[in-house]
């Protein structure tokens, strides 16, 4: 039986296309499952197993084109299954009116740590380091928390073109399944540990908004619009994925290995200073990235063996 599992979903010639459409299909079907059971049926929740079943029929297609069109098509699914998710996430802890919100724990242990926000200290600094050009840190650290969005794409590409000419290029597959596993299980924690941040729960401690410059404002305010949950915070997803990506540019020692530990390094500073998470959030975040990328790829390596 497990060799007809793997003989259907073999990862070798599309880089795990069908393996993902079918993990996601199932991983979705119990996502509205659980919607449908302790929240309000969101049948958006299905949207992405329709998406997967999309990909499967094409499949045949997918794979008879270029390794990086390929590529691109696992990627494709994956990031329209992770922002579909993250909206239903949302929508199931509104469909309640919210779900007990576990912030105390959190932020008591800043407190425990710190006796203060975590963001404080670091406005402190800032402030004594910078005076009023303080916006510059600021600014930068919005930047980095935008490059987020594209740095696990970065780190495929050079994934991919490490191995594809190789005997290795299941480790293509590896990465991409890393990354799509981290994100399923940082949506289940959303649900199961709901918590909002430092900038909803302890809102009171901050007297002033973040100093910005117009640059930075938009795109602060791009973040708070695209905010479509606020129980997004235990784990940090922005720590965990960078996290991710930068063990996978290590995995392979290239050039930019090091790059890629400063921009975690910047992540860990953006999350705490921009007032988004607590410090536990982060604590977590980074091993489950190591947990995350020894499993999947010992994993991996067995369903190719």
């Amino acid at each position: 039986m497990i060799n007809l599992c793997k003989n259907y979903l073999d990862v070798r010639g599309d880089y795990g296309l069908r393996f993902f459409a079918v993990m996601i299909f199932l991983y979705n079907c119990a996502l509205f499952l659980i919607s449908a059971f302790f929240f309000k049926p969101q049948m958006l929740a299905l949207l992405p197993s329709l998406l997967a079943i999309l990909f499967l029929f094409v499949h045949g297609q997918a794979a008879k084109v270029s390794g990086v069109k390929q590529l691109l098509s696992n990627a494709i699914l994956v990031y329209a299954t992770v922002a579909l998710n993250y909206v239903v996430i949302g929508l199931m802890d509104s469909s309640i009116g919210g779900l007990p919100r576990m912030d105390t724990i959190c932020a008591e242990f800043d407190f425990l740590l710190y006796n203060i926000p975590v963001a404080l200290i670091v406005e402190k600094w800032v402030l004594l380091l910078l005076g009023s050009y303080q916006f510059l840190f600021y600014d930068f650290l919005l930047t980095i928390y935008f490059v987020y969005f594209i740095f696990p794409m970065i780190g495929m590409f050079l994934v991919y073109r490490y191995y594809v000419e190789t005997s290795e290029g299941w480790q293509i597959f590896s990465y991409l399944f890393s990354f799509i596993v981290s994100y399923m299980i940082n949506m289940i924690l959303y649900l199961a540990i709901p918590v909002t941040g430092p900038q909803y729960f302890l809102k009171d401690s901050f007297s002033s908004p973040l100093l910005l410059s117009p640059y930075g404002q938009f795109l602060f305010d791009n973040i708070k619009s695209g905010q479509q949950t606020l129980i997004d915070c235990f784990p940090s997803g922005h720590v965990w994925i960078t996290v991710l990506a930068t063990i996978w540019l290590f995995n392979i020692n290239h050039k930019f290995k090091y790059l890629g530990l400063f921009i975690t390094f910047s992540m860990i500073f953006a999350t705490l200073g921009l007032r988004f998470h607590y410090t536990l959030d982060l604590l977590v975040a980074i091993p489950m990235a190591f947990i995350v990328f020894g499993g999947t790829l010992k994993f991996s390596k067995w369903w190719v063996g």
